[in-house]
């Protein structure tokens, strides 16, 4: 059984493209890996965590992360936030891209779309039913006289048979459904780590725009007729892309244009 191991995730870091020092804490199990960085004190650099196994592994809306232990990757970085806070909208979706580029280095590019802001799901071929392979939660710590700070959380599934897991509210699937092997976790935090800082430099630097044909590439819910649950009420509409910030695009059936930031949503 591989174990996590903080030389061998080092071994596949690119530190010629990532100058800020690195500050790793690997775990046998954890509540939440966010949850633990969120209660550290401050540090310059990048702190990450990640764990074997969570006991209260969180999604978007406070929904239970699956987290069996030593199979999938649970992993979180802290870091502090360079310029105005707005040069970060659509980092949900940016993070997701940085995954699907690193499951593409890894030559795991078959039929994997991104279900807007962060789900990555896998399109098996002759299914009408997507799986869930990846999400990520995102959330922000500010506090007086500190700069404010980013945590990334990312879950990965990798080695876990997901049939003998059935989960009750959604299909998902891991790395060894996909290929029928089991995947080295270590390297791949290493070559996450590469694409997300890259990820990261370039929206703080170019906005989300700079992402734009990326995006649609991967955008799995385009033309999706879905009904949305917002804070003033539900919608009906066409998600039809996202804006230059990463806001979903819904067309409703009076051509109206609405732009979304968050809500739950369901295929209509």
């Amino acid at each position: 059984m591989e174990h996590l191991n903080e030389n061998t995730i080092r071994s596949h870091i690119d530190t010629s493209k990532i100058h800020q020092p690195m500050f790793f804490h690997l775990l046998d199990t954890v509540d939440s890996t966010n949850r633990f960085l969120k209660d550290l004190p401050f540090r310059n650099g990048a702190t990450i965590c990640c764990a074997e196994t969570q006991t209260h592994g969180r999604g978007r809306f406070g929904r239970k992360w699956h987290s069996p232990p030593y199979e999938n990757i649970y992993f979180s970085v802290r870091l502090g936030v360079e310029g105005p806070l707005s040069h970060f909208s659509g980092l949900s979706l940016v993070t997701s891209l940085a995954i699907l580029e690193t499951l593409n280095e890894l030559g795991l590019n078959d039929h994997f779309k991104i279900k807007w802001p962060n789900d990555i799901l896998w399109y098996q071929t002759n299914s009408n039913d997507p799986k869930k392979l990846s999400g990520c939660l995102i959330e922000l710590i500010t506090n007086p006289n500190q700069p404010a700070e980013l945590i990334i959380g990312i879950g990965l599934n990798v080695n876990s048979q997901t049939d003998k897991h059935p989960l009750p509210d959604k299909s998902w699937c891991s790395l060894l459904d996909i290929t029928g092997m089991t995947h080295n976790r270590n390297l791949i935090i290493g070559k996450l780590i590469n694409h997300l800082f890259h990820h990261i430099n370039q929206l703080s630097l170019n906005g989300f725009q700079s992402f734009s044909e990326q995006w649609q590439r991967a955008d799995g819910l385009k033309g999706q007729a879905i009904t949305l649950t917002a804070p003033n009420g539900i919608i009906h509409g066409l998600a039809s892309g996202v804006t230059q910030s990463g806001q979903l695009i819904l067309i409703d059936g009076d051509c109206k244009t609405h732009f979304v930031s968050s809500g739950e949503y369901t295929l209509a």
